[in-house]
């Protein structure tokens, strides 16, 4: 063969994220979320985590420099405000800035009470 040889890092052998807390289905107390976990990003575009109820509506977004070739752990809170039990996803994502879309997504569901 000819030519310069083009080495491609392997993906993550799991799931790039990985969230110690909340729990999937956890119940929510006090008007903030505590977000743990580790994120194999895939780019340099910020991560994206976000809250929102079961309408849709978006109760807390933040976003996340995380940079690097292997799991990076994190940790942030989302305050929020409900006054009822109320369904809710969590997300996190991460878009490539090359194509102006979407190249990774994570949620799971959450109940958020006052």
């Amino acid at each position: 063969p000819v030519g310069l040889s083009q080495v491609n890092q392997p993906a993550p052998p799991f799931e790039r994220v990985a969230i110690y807390s909340p729990e999937p289905e956890a119940a929510v107390f006090g008007g903030i979320l505590l977000v743990e976990g580790a994120m194999w990003p895939l780019n340099d575009t910020l991560v994206i985590i976000e809250l929102q109820d079961d309408k849709g509506k978006i109760l807390m977004v933040r976003q996340l420099d995380l940079r690097g070739d292997t799991y990076i752990p994190f940790s942030t809170t989302l305050p929020y405000t409900v006054f009822e039990p109320t369904p809710a996803r969590l997300s996190i994502r991460q878009v490539d800035d090359r194509f102006d879309a979407l190249v990774y997504l994570y949620s799971l569901l959450v109940t958020l009470n006052p």
